[in-house]
């Protein structure tokens, strides 16, 4: 993207070998771990430097570990998810090892502002992609990332954005205002003015809360599976529901 600086800072993908995750997973198991959380920059393309994405391959091989536990799934770039997002929600939907969430990162609804970040997507992939996903897994927890100012974002870049986080209803949407990082591209871009990137981050943060509230509320008095993490007192637990809420 041209305002990473991940990739200069950490090199390219690299990924482990899939027998080194299930001996760390069950290692961690053994130890009492009852939550595994699979982390990357773009866990969808996990494999790719070894000649073929084994993402699938790998997530089947922690489905079949015959111990007690869940999984959280990383981010998940749209454009990777496209390529696996078929097998991959069959198995999050049949399997009772993953967590029902997703978390793929929007960015902006805007396709000026997608093509600017040098997003491999549009708003409309996007969109299928989630809906794709909602269709298919019960009471799927959706987050996602925007980043709020990013150059030349005008009024109506922002709208679209607005617009598509209202129309997906995101469970949780990681708001961050645009900041310039060195030796990016998009350092060089015409900025938008402070003041207007704050008034618009307090917006959509209000959109987000009222999303996220609407969300909840939807389960109060509805029961549902819910994995225990932490005994806090007799009868009280700390823990998740299966959509990691």
């Amino acid at each position: 993207c041209t305002y990473c600086i991940t990739r200069l800072a950490v090199g390219r993908l690299r990924s482990y070998p899939k027998e080194e995750i299930i001996d760390s997973v069950i290692s961690g198991l053994k130890e009492g771990a009852k939550e595994i959380f699979l982390t990357a920059q773009d866990l969808a393309i996990y494999g790719q430097d070894r000649g073929e994405n084994k993402l699938i391959e790998l997530l089947e091989a922690i489905d079949k570990i015959p111990l007690n536990f869940i999984v959280r799934l990383g981010m998940m770039t749209p454009n990777g998810f496209k390529n696996v997002a078929e097998q991959l929600v069959d198995l999050v939907k049949s399997s009772d090892k993953f967590y029902k969430f997703l978390h793929l990162p929007l960015e902006s609804g805007d396709d000026r502002i997608l093509k600017l970040m040098g997003r491999e997507y549009d708003s409309k992939t996007f969109r299928k992609l989630v809906n794709f996903s909602k269709e298919r897994i019960s009471n799927l927890n959706f987050t996602t990332d925007v980043i709020v100012g990013f150059p030349t974002e005008d009024e109506e870049a922002f709208n679209n954005t607005k617009k598509l986080v209202y129309e997906l209803k995101p469970f949780k949407v990681n708001i961050s205002k645009f900041t310039p990082r060195p030796h990016t591209l998009a350092a060089y871009f015409p900025k938008v003015k402070s003041e207007v990137v704050d008034e618009r981050a307090r917006e959509l943060s209000k959109i987000v809360r009222k999303l996220s509230k609407e969300n909840k509320e939807a389960f109060v008095k509805s029961k549902i599976k819910a994995v225990p993490l932490k005994k806090l007192s007799e009868g009280r637990y700390f823990g998740r529901s299966i959509n990691y809420v």
